[in-house]
């Protein structure tokens, strides 16, 4: 994270997004309008709405190559359960790198979940190009693509 503030506490997490929306403006000229919206959005960090991604589940996640026609392409999904039991998607397109790294789940015992998602923040590294680091309890999730959709149901 460069923007919001994350820290695992011995009480729980430590977030602080409210750097965010500035950066947000800040990068506003230089975003598509979809990917503004999301960034933007009010309901994105509000739990209360069930488009916040706050607590949501990774069910699934799928990467696919295909071919254009002049060059293959990497594509990702995800497959959320928001916290009110509704299918989000997350899908990034022409993704050039992407990491997973999945921690030892501690609590439940002898489950190994990805756990909740905690926070997110997407970020643009260069005119076309973005980046999206997701946290969850149990594993952290980094993607670096040109273009985006959120599918919420």
């Amino acid at each position: 994270m460069k923007i919001i503030k994350f820290a695992v506490q011995e009480d729980g997490y430590l977030l602080d997004s409210s750097a965010y929306p500035a950066y947000v403006e800040s990068v506003k000229a230089q975003l598509p309008l979809h990917i503004f919206e999301f960034m933007s959005a009010e309901w994105h960090y509000s739990p209360r709405d069930q488009r916040c991604l706050h607590d949501a589940k990774l069910q699934r996640m799928v990467v696919d190559e295909h071919d254009d026609g002049e060059a293959f392409s990497c594509g990702l999904t995800l497959d959320l359960l928001g916290a009110y039991g509704n299918p989000l998607e997350l899908r990034y397109i022409g993704v050039t790198s992407y990491a997973l790294q999945k921690r030892k789940t501690v609590w439940p015992a002898g489950q190994a979940t990805h756990g909740d998602l905690l926070i997110d923040e997407m970020l643009l590294l260069e005119e076309g190009v973005f980046h999206h680091e997701i946290i969850f309890e149990d594993a952290t999730l980094e993607v670096t693509f040109s273009d985006f959709s959120f599918i919420f149901v």
